[in-house]
């Protein structure tokens, strides 16, 4: 099943990489679509693009957002699958629900205040 830093199963997301979140989105991709995970860009592009994720808000936040995007993303005869730029580009709303999520966990509350009585649960 790949090397251990491949094996997204067996690994606890706060150890997972770029190369741990690239077969997370291939795998999920596949399983959720039924079709292979295509890429915007080669490799090394996707690699950085979740370096900066993961960089910014952590492994937690980076892995609940893409599942998000999977869960609300709707595919089309023109855009049968979804890409971390998509997700990025176009989806950038579910990593503001994410971070909600987080922040209430969390107990903080701040400018979350404002959205009054959105669900974000």
């Amino acid at each position: 099943m790949g090397t251990p830093i491949c094996n997204w199963r067996r690994i606890e997301v706060d150890n997972w990489s770029e190369i741990t979140f690239l077969h997370y989105l291939e795998d999920r991709h596949e399983e959720i679509y039924g079709l292979p995970y295509a890429r915007r860009g080669n490799t090394a592009s996707e690699y950085q693009q979740i370096g900066k994720l993961i960089e910014h808000y952590g492994t937690e936040i980076v892995k609940e957002f893409i599942d998000e995007c999977f869960e609300v993303y709707r595919p089309s005869a023109d855009y049968p699958g979804v890409n971390l730029y998509f997700m990025c580009t176009y989806m950038g709303y579910c990593l503001q629900r994410v971070i909600i999520r987080d922040k209430i966990r969390r107990g903080e509350d701040g400018r979350i205040l404002i959205l009054g009585d959105m669900d974000y649960k």
